[in-house]
């Protein structure tokens, strides 16, 4: 890696945390994002097997990310496994990608909840999303898309993670 790139890992790093220090915790918002594309592992994983899927699939599509955006990354919740399984997925900067593993997630009004510590909190942040669907009379219209901010990679310290739990909305 050169010494530009670290430059940028660092510089991305520092922005990370910043945002991070700003996120309004466990409050539902409701966010515009524009289109995204992911890349996406075609098996589910459970929650012991999220990090090896990850790995798996970095090393699949290593040339189409970007080695400053390692910390883009998540899942898709499958709601309908108990316990819930998970289907792991990089964000890419390149809309233009087209193959079996690409998925857009589109351009809407999103509800985001972002929570602060393990992982645990996961089932009461979409039960606070699914609460909120409830009493604004707003309809999921997508998967919960789960985004891993800061993570074990970043800190071993799971009171430090942050993660952001997002679904698409129509009214």
């Amino acid at each position: 890696m050169t010494h530009k790139k670290k430059i940028e890992l660092l510089i991305e790093r520092v922005q990370l945390i910043e945002e991070a220090e700003s996120i309004d915790y466990q409050e539902v918002l409701l966010v515009q994002q524009p289109k995204r594309l992911i890349l996406k592992a075609s098996t589910v994983a459970t929650d012991e097997q999220i990090d090896f899927s990850l790995k798996e699939l970095h090393k699949k599509y290593e040339p189409l990310l970007s080695t400053n955006n390692q910390n883009l990354f998540g899942s898709i919740i499958h709601l309908e496994e108990d316990p819930f399984t998970y289907q792991v997925f990089y964000f890419c900067p390149d809309l233009t990608i087209k193959n079996e593993d690409a998925e857009i997630l589109p351009a809407g009004n999103y509800l985001s909840y972002s929570f602060k510590g393990d992982y645990e909190q996961r089932k009461k942040g979409i039960a606070t999303i699914m609460n909120y669907l409830t009493t604004h009379s707003l309809h999921r219209a997508s998967p919960f898309y789960e985004s891993y901010l800061i993570d074990f990679h970043e800190t071993n310290k799971p009171e430090e993670y942050v993660t952001r739990l997002e679904i698409l909305v129509e009214s």
